[in-house]
C-alpha cells in the first residue's frame, strides 16, 4: 500500500475496514499500524504507516487513551484519500470478536459497558428501578457498586484488604448511626490522644475471658452514680489509696476482715464500731478494739 500511494498513486476514498497490525508507537503518540484485508493481491498483506486514533477526548497530557488491540477491526479513513496518512476513527465487533457482558438481547439496551483486556469491568445498568453502576476487577473478588434503586454504595474485597489512608491528612466518617462487625478481632493503634464523646448512654459488653490493662501516669472515673457487680472476686492493690465519700457501706457475706482505719458495721440491729484493729471470723467471734452498741447498750472489747 505504501508504494503505491502518492504522486498518482492509488487513493482510498471514504472509510476503510482494517485489521491493527502494531501498536508499539516510537513516538508514544498513542498511533497503530494497520493492514486492509479487502485489498486485492499482495496490497492486502501491506502494513500501513502510523495511524493516529481518533478519541473522544485528547489534548496535551489529558484527554482519553484508549488504543485498540492488534487483532481488533478498525474503521479508517485517510486524509485526502491517500494511503500514506490513514486515521483510525474506531473499533468495531464481528462475529469472532463478541460483545461484552450480555449485549442487549431484549432491545432495551439497559447495560452500557466497558471491559480492559484483563477483563476489568465499567458497568451501567439502566433498568427501571434496578439502576447501577458498578466496578469490577477481574477476579469478582473486588468490586464497588452504586446501588440507586437501594440507595447504597458498597465496597467489597471479597478475600483481600480494603485500605483508607490519609497520611498526612484526616479521614472523617459523619453519619446518623455507624456498626462495625468483625468475625475476629480489632485493633485499635493511637499515637497520642485519644478521646471518646458519648452524648447519652454507652455500653460495652464483654461475653469471656477478658483482661483490660490500662498503664499510665493516672485514671479518673467521674460519674454522677457508680455501680460495679461481679459473680467473683475483687482485687484492688495500690501503693496508696485515697476515697472521698459522703458515705460509704458495706455488706459481706460470709467473712470479712477491716484490718485498720475507723470502721461503722451495722449487722440487722447491731452497730459496732471500731477505732483500730477488729477482725470478725466465722464463729462471729470479734477481737481487737471495737465498740458494739446495740440500743441503749454499749460493749466494748480490747485486745484479743
Amino acid at each position: 500500500m505504501n508504494e503505491r500511494a502518492g504522486g498518482g498513486g492509488r487513493r482510498i476514498r471514504g472509510v476503510a475496514v482494517g485489521v491493527v497490525t502494531n501498536i508499539s508507537d516510537p513516538q508514544q503518540w498513542g498511533r497503530v499500524k494497520v493492514r486492509l484485508p479487502w485489498l486485492d493481491g499482495p496490497d492486502a498483506a501491506i502494513e500501513s504507516h502510523w495511524a493516529r486514533v481518533a478519541g473522544w477526548y485528547a489534548g496535551n497530557s489529558r484527554g482519553t487513551m484508549f488504543v485498540p488491540e492488534i487483532g481488533d477491526e478498525v474503521l479508517v479513513a485517510f486524509e485526502g484519500g491517500d494511503p500514506n496518512h490513514p486515521y483510525v476513527l474506531g473499533a468495531v465487533w464481528n462475529g469472532e470478536h463478541a460483545v461484552p457482558g450480555p449485549g442487549n438481547p431484549d432491545g432495551a439496551n439497559d447495560h452500557k459497558w466497558f471491559r480492559s483486556r484483563a477483563g476489568h469491568d465499567l458497568e451501567f445498568l439502566d433498568s427501571d428501578g434496578a439502576e447501577k453502576i458498578r466496578l469490577v476487577d477481574s477476579s469478582t473478588n473486588n468490586s464497588m457498586v452504586f446501588d440507586t434503586a437501594a440507595d447504597t454504595i458498597t465496597t467489597e474485597a471479597k478475600t483481600g484488604t480494603i485500605n483508607i489512608r490519609a497520611p498526612k491528612g484526616l479521614v472523617k466518617i459523619v453519619c446518623v448511626d455507624l456498626t462495625m462487625t468483625t468475625s475476629q478481632g480489632r485493633t485499635l493503634e493511637v499515637g497520642t490522644t485519644h478521646t471518646v464523646t458519648v452524648g447519652s448512654a454507652r455500653t460495652v459488653n464483654v461475653s469471656a475471658g477478658n483482661f483490660i490493662e490500662l498503664a499510665g501516669s493516672a485514671m479518673t472515673i467521674t460519674a454522677p452514680q457508680l455501680a460495679t457487680t461481679t459473680k467473683s472476686d475483687v482485687g484492688v492493690s495500690a501503693g496508696a489509696m485515697v476515697m472521698n465519700q459522703g458515705q460509704i457501706s458495706t455488706e459481706i457475706g460470709e467473712w470479712g476482715e477491716v484490718q485498720q482505719g475507723p470502721v461503722v458495721r451495722t449487722v440487722g440491729s447491731q452497730t459496732v464500731q471500731t477505732d483500730g484493729f477488729m477482725t470478725v471470723n466465722m464463729a462471729g467471734e470479734l477481737s481487737g478494739t471495737f465498740t458494739l452498741l446495740a440500743g441503749s447498750a454499749m460493749s466494748s472489747a480490747k485486745g484479743g
